[in-house]
Parts: structure tokens; sequence; C-alpha cells
């Protein structure tokens, strides 16, 4: 099955450490027409926030003293880049506690990895939507 490719260009900041990852979700993001940008660590995703990107992609899993949670609180409490930025996490812990602690963080959206073309294509399409 063919999907269809975003209708406007994204710029996306994608947040993982793992390299397998990372080219997994880099492809498929491309594939969908997006600009993808990749951070590897809590540090470099603050920095990167600060641009104007249209969604991010959070692992909560993140190498160092901050998590993805930890991310998504600091880009919302201190409002770096775009105020309304769409954060959607994807992470492979499905503990519901985890979710919990993502949506209090003010994170849009958590997925369990891992995950393909099509349900990446489906939240593209819902966040095109709501912009």
């Amino acid at each position: 099955m063919e999907q269809k490719s975003v209708e406007k260009k994204l710029l996306v900041l994608l947040v993982e450490d793992e390299p397998i990852v990372q080219k997994v979700h880099i492809s498929i993001l491309k594939k969908l027409g997006c600009e993808v940008d990749l951070a590897v660590n809590a540090d470099e995703a603050l920095l990167k926030a600060q641009n104007d990107y249209d969604l991010i992609f959070m692992d909560v899993g993140l190498p160092g003293d901050k998590s993805g949670i930890d991310v998504t609180i600091e880009i919302r409490t201190k409002a770096l880049g775009r105020k309304d930025i769409p954060i959607i996490v994807l992470t492979g812990y499905s503990d519901e506690a985890i979710k919990n602690k993502c949506l209090a963080a003010k994170a849009n959206a958590v997925y369990t990895k891992p995950i393909g073309l099509e349900a990446l294509s489906k939240i593209l399409q819902e966040y095109i939507n709501t912009k």
C-alpha cells in the first residue's frame, strides 16, 4: 500500500539516541516528505528546540542526567522555540505510569515503539491539520 507524503514539507526534530532507531525513523519521515534534524541527547534537544520546528518526536530514555520527559518540561516551561510546538513522545516503555508522566509534562501524545510508516503518517497528518 503506497502512502501519500505530507502536503507541506514539515521540519521535524527527532530526539533519539539509538542509531538503528534513528535510521529507521529518519528514513520513514523523509519518505513522508519531512526534513529531519536529529538530537542525540538532552542538551542537543534543548539547543535545537529553539529553532522553528513544526513538530518534535521525543524519546524518553536519553543518555545523561535528563530524560525526554525532563526535556519536554524544559521546552514547555522555558518556552523554547514555538510555544505550541507539538511534542510527540515515542518510547520503548509501555508502562502506563511513564505515559502519564509524559502527558503531565505537556507532551501532546505518547506512542510505543516500534512505530511504522502508517502510524507516523497519521501523526503528521493530524498535526498538519491543526496548524
